[in-house]
């Protein structure tokens, strides 16, 4: 490395990794607080403002509760799912939402486990380097518009629940067939068991809902990150291009700038690497079953024969499924775009020597 780049590092580079929760309990959640509104009614994300005492021991309670429902409907679901395997029709039925429940689990344990990970991320984006200081860098920012998308979820789910409510209880059964170790023939044990499925899909729905949209915005976060470094740089280069001060002045500006620079893409690498190491798992699950309910939905949109509740339900799930991978797949686009883009920016038609040495240095981190 040059000796620019020597001394940027030496001199100023310094990595957050001395975050607390406590120091979290005021992060702004801008974009993502449709997010994390859903996840706290739904008792999986306790407020951060709320102070240790009987309100946070009560949610814990209720987080408890939740679990609980959401766990041994899916247990029992996959039981009777593996029971009707010789039965293609109900086994189609059975993993239509097992495997909807599935992933729900993941999310859940994902949420609950990388809870202090997850708070740390927020705590990343509160660093100095990462916060605008002039109407230029203000002018990159973006707010992501998320809560289009989670009305018309919100409507699916609400449309399911109809088609559910309305073929099941004329008939005194129940949504979902589950394994049950006990018959539902009296009127009492029906209705236990009725809303004991009833609240287990609400959760399941609106937990899904909320998590459809975290990821995607964490990764816009990044992206917005990226453009604020590559407004950054353009802004820097054009300041030792008409500087007048004097050389001794100009070489500590650009100490200074270099160090700003390499700090915040190392910090943007560190802030993707430990978001892919915390979704990467419940993605993973997420992309398997919402492939595979995709073709549940489309064979099930095959045996229906007249237009009714189930089959706008089930097409309105279809198509909530596909725009859920599609807004992975546009968010780690835009991801590759914006990464590429910033590494461009280093590479404009300026032969500077210090240029030159932050373009080894960004070369260097990426590798």
């Amino acid at each position: 490395m040059t000796y620019y780049t020597q001394v940027a590092i030496a001199d100023h580079l310094s990595l957050p990794s001395t975050f607390t929760v406590d120091e979290c309990l005021d992060f702004p959640m801008s974009s993502l607080e449709y997010n994390f509104t859903l996840l706290k009614y739904c008792g999986i994300w306790c407020p951060l403002e709320w102070p240790l005492g009987w309100k946070t021991r009560f949610y814990s309670s209720y987080t408890a509760i939740v679990v609980i429902v959401v766990f041994s409907m899916s247990l029992a679901e996959m039981i009777e799912t593996l029971l009707s395997l010789g039965n293609i029709e109900e086994f189609a039925e059975g993993m239509f939402m097992l495997l909807t429940l599935i992933s729900c689990c993941g999310k859940v344990l994902t949420l609950l486990v990388y809870r202090k990970r997850i708070i740390l991320l927020f705590e990343t984006f509160k660093c100095p380097v990462c916060q605008t200081s002039n109407p230029q860098e203000a002018a990159v920012r973006k707010t992501t518009r998320i809560d289009g998308f989670i009305c018309v979820m919100l409507t699916t789910m609400m449309l399911m629940t109809l088609r559910y409510c309305a073929t099941s209880i004329p008939h005194r059964i129940i949504p979902l067939k589950i394994w049950l170790p006990f018959n539902v023939d009296t009127e009492k044990v029906y209705w236990l068991v009725f809303f004991g499925e009833f609240f287990s899909l609400f959760f399941a729905g609106i937990i899904d809902i909320a998590y459809a949209t975290l990821v995607p915005t964490f990764m816009s976060s990044i992206c917005e990150q990226f453009g604020l470094l590559e407004c950054r740089i353009q802004l820097f280069i054009m300041s030792i291009e008409n500087s007048k001060n004097s050389q001794k002045d100009r070489i500590e500006f650009e100490k200074k700038r270099f160090a700003d620079f390499i700090q915040h893409h190392l910090l943007l690498f560190q802030f993707a690497s430990e978001a892919n190491d915390i979704f990467g798992p419940a993605l993973l699950i997420q992309y398997i079953s919402s492939i595979t309910v995709i073709c549940m939905c489309i064979y099930q949109l095959g045996q229906l024969t007249s237009v009714n509740i189930q089959l706008v339900s089930t097409l309105l799930y279809t198509c909530r499924i596909f725009f859920e991978i599609f807004l992975l797949c546009l968010a780690g686009t835009e991801l590759t775009e914006a990464m590429k883009a910033m590494l461009d920016m280093s590479y404009l038609d300026n032969n500077d020597v210090r240029m030159n040495s932050f373009r080894l240095t960004i070369n260097f981190s990426v590798e």
